[in-house]
């Protein structure tokens, strides 16, 4: 309830100008917030005697906590893309982009593949994106090597 008075009674120009503060030296931790949480945190402060002679360690440790995964995390993404039409799957051969994976930004939407080293050209004879199964990959590098590798 303090605070809130205390916001209510302040100037709204004071309260959006952002405050500087002196960066910390204490030693930041981060967790997954679980059961043994709070364990840790027991753990940390009971052997702090002991620690605190070490050089850099003057102030006992910051322990965050972050959430853990729940199921809208695991249900919803935010980069939802229109999906391709069944017909384009079924009658495009090659390989196009999901348009939901992190892989997207450095897959090539390409009908054929072209290895320069030995000369050699393969058409792609299915429709592949990036969430296909048992696929053979190449990963071309700027460098003159090529990364071959497998989905499962």
């Amino acid at each position: 309830f303090a605070a809130w008075s205390r916001a209510e009674n302040t100037p709204r120009a004071s309260l959006l100008v952002p405050k500087i503060r002196a960066p910390s030296s204490r030693i930041t931790t981060g967790f997954v917030f679980s059961e043994l949480s709070l364990s840790i945190q027991k753990i940390s402060n009971r052997f702090w005697p002991i620690i605190q002679h070490i050089p850099g360690c003057e102030q006992p440790p910051l322990l965050g906590l972050r959430r853990t995964r729940n199921l809208s995390d695991m249900l919803v993404h935010t980069d939802i893309a229109p999906p391709r039409s069944l017909q384009q799957s079924i009658t495009a051969s090659g390989h196009f982009k999901c348009q939901h994976c992190k892989a997207c930004k450095f897959t090539l939407e390409t009908d054929k593949v072209i290895i320069p080293h030995i000369n050699c050209t393969w058409k792609l004879s299915q429709f592949t994106n990036c969430n296909s199964k048992f696929i053979i990959y190449a990963a071309i590098c700027s460098c003159p090597l090529i990364y071959v590798g497998s989905t499962s």
